[in-house]
């Protein structure tokens, strides 16, 4: 009786632990993908698809196992690119599925393209106020030293409150789309011309 309750015990621990593993938040898993190269961004998704979706759809397109989680970026960008963070199981795996994906990987006529890692959003210096420049206190004088402490310098530079931030990500996001589509589409135009060419010599 003993070693059975012994062993309801061991398999209770067992069952916590993986629970546990398995309920870390999602932020935690992306940054920890992201740092061991697991984590790969894309890009022109349907945006019904849901995460169980584009598991499905890595697993048939690419005949690769994942997780992942569909994402939505700021209200002024295109509301029919549908993206997602996806996590592989290892580097090897994540860097296949990028040139998998990124040599044409077509799906209900959408090109779709990814890159590796977490989006990289600016973030303002922590303690700093948003809209606001730090001035530096050195070689100042007793009295301009009075002075800065009534004052702070305004940044006219985009900040994360305003709709210019949005708008510049909005853009880098655009141009990274274009670039990738050109890209593509330079690669497609390409292996046609080759094509042509060894069809009209045999």
């Amino acid at each position: 009786m003993k070693s059975c309750f012994g062993f309801q015990l061991y398999i209770c621990h067992k069952l916590t632990i993986y629970i546990k593993c398995n309920l870390q938040p999602w932020h935690g898993k992306l940054a920890q993908a992201d740092k061991e190269g697991r984590l790969v961004y894309i890009q022109n998704l349907d945006i019904r698809f849901g995460a169980s979706e584009i598991v499905e759809l890595i697993r048939e397109a690419l005949q690769l196992s994942c997780t992942a989680k569909p994402i939505n970026h700021p209200t002024y960008d295109d509301p029919n690119n549908g993206k997602a963070y996806v996590v592989f199981n290892s580097r090897n795996i994540a860097d296949e599925a990028v040139m998998k994906i990124n040599s044409g990987l077509v799906v209900g006529g959408r090109p779709l393209y990814c890159s590796k890692g977490l989006l990289k959003v600016p973030k303002p210096a922590s303690g700093a106020l948003v809209g606001h420049l730090t001035i530096s206190n050195q070689k100042m004088n007793p009295r301009q030293r009075e002075e800065q402490k009534k004052a702070v310098s305004t940044s006219h530079c985009s900040q994360p409150n305003t709709i210019e931030y949005d708008l510049a990500l909005d853009w880098m996001l655009v141009r990274e789309k274009q670039a990738m589509k050109f890209s593509i589409l330079h690669k497609v135009n390409a292996a046609s011309y080759v094509l042509s060419v060894l069809a009209w010599v045999l």
